[in-house]
């Protein structure tokens, strides 16, 4: 009698730690929710730039807007571009357009052009 209450323990127990396990997997997301800042209300999937990270976690774009990684709406992204517009360094204030050598990436994302000038995709 024992052994059965042990073998019914060990099964149920072995079965809430695969439970827990996918749970975990599916609380990661590469989608960052804007709450605040410019963005406010919308959301961007930044997977071509992150490894997932764990939902409820800060993010930021670097312009002013705040949120929190989350499911979001990824249809719902404020857009992808290949230009990268110079905030620091030397090209400061130009726009070039990687459209030959970059995948478009989400907008706000960082940028350099290895000449020690960086910016942000818009």
């Amino acid at each position: 009698m024992a052994r059965k209450h042990v073998a019914r323990l060990f099964g149920l127990s072995g079965g809430l730690v695969l439970l827990g396990l996918g749970s975990a997997h599916a609380q990661m997301s590469t989608v960052c929710t804007f709450t605040a800042g410019p963005r406010a209300g919308s959301s961007v999937d930044y997977a071509a730039t992150w490894s997932p990270l764990p939902v409820g976690t800060p993010c930021l774009d670097g312009m002013g807007s705040t949120g929190y990684v989350g499911a979001g709406n990824p249809r719902r992204t404020v857009g992808m571009s290949t230009v990268c517009f110079f905030t620091a360094g030397p090209r400061a204030g130009q726009a070039q357009d990687y459209s030959a050598t970059w995948a478009p990436l989400a907008v706000g994302t960082p940028c350099l052009d290895g000449m020690g000038s960086t910016g942000v995709v818009r």
